[in-house]
């Protein structure tokens, strides 16, 4: 059975798991990581050994598989694999910002799932980086809270992963409000300035590129400085789910050899 280990950062959000004694079957294991992510966020279990075929599964365990295709890969099993190529952001090995899954085609995925196949890094690279939106929105100052009462416009840049809308500006609500009244964070961070081959680029509707480029990186900065941020190191093993309706996430740049599978549900 698993057993609650520990939160992971001081606000409480994010929980580490261990199993103890025999390896529970796919679906119990699936079933109590969710509840879990349902409760703290997202919840770490660590020294799993999964295939491709055995990672699936889980998947599948877990609750009803998201069917948006992307252009490169399916919502059920996509391969983060670190492709050099630098056209390639999402599957990529360039940094990717904070963001919510599902901002730039509407189809917003409940929990993001991922394991860790393969990783030779050095410190603080290729790590994943979360952030309970929550938590963060609850004492963010009043300047910053505005910034959610304007849609953002994007130019999505990787055309190999968002064929549809790639290369023109889109409009997108911030913030939306689920079916049952709760608000939860649309939106997706800017690259860091100077990026020779950002993914996408930001604007705030209504600003001048000055104010949106200031504004938005005193927002990331806040994110990052919350007792709500999280750098998630990879090691083998690792299995990481994350709600995507409360957590944002992104990664830093990956150096040297890193493999994630990655699996969403509706």
């Amino acid at each position: 059975m698993t057993k609650f280990m520990h939160t992971i950062t001081e606000s409480g959000a994010g929980a580490q798991l261990a199993i103890h004694g025999l390896r529970p079957a796919v679906g119990e294991l699936a079933n109590c990581t969710i509840s879990h992510a349902r409760q703290y966020g997202f919840v770490l279990l660590r020294d799993l050994e999964l295939n491709r075929e055995e990672f699936t599964a889980f998947v599948k365990s877990a609750g009803t598989t998201a069917e948006h295709r992307f252009g490169t890969g399916s919502a059920e099993l996509l391969d983060l694999n670190a492709d050099p190529d630098p056209k390639k952001y999402v599957t990529g090995r360039a940094p990717l910002p904070l963001h919510t899954d599902g901002a730039f085609v509407g189809t917003h995925p409940s929990f993001i799932i991922l394991y860790c196949a393969h990783i030779d890094q050095q410190p603080g690279d290729g790590e994943t980086q979360l952030c309970d939106q929550r938590l963060a929105m609850a004492s963010m100052p009043a300047d910053l809270k505005e910034l959610f009462s304007a849609p953002w416009e994007y130019m999505v840049h990787d055309a190999s992963h968002f064929p549809s809308i790639a290369s023109q500006w889109v409009s997108v609500p911030p913030v939306i409000e689920k079916d049952d009244g709760t608000r939860t964070l649309n939106m997706a961070m800017p690259f860091e300035l100077g990026d020779p081959n950002p993914g996408w680029s930001v604007r705030i509707s209504g600003k001048s590129t000055e104010e949106s480029t200031a504004l938005l990186r005193a927002l990331d900065q806040y994110l990052k400085n919350s007792e709500s941020f999280y750098s998630h190191r990879w090691r083998i093993g690792d299995l990481l789910i994350l709600d995507n309706s409360r957590v944002l996430h992104g990664r830093s740049a990956i150096t040297g050899a890193r493999h994630l599978y990655r699996g969403q549900l509706q």
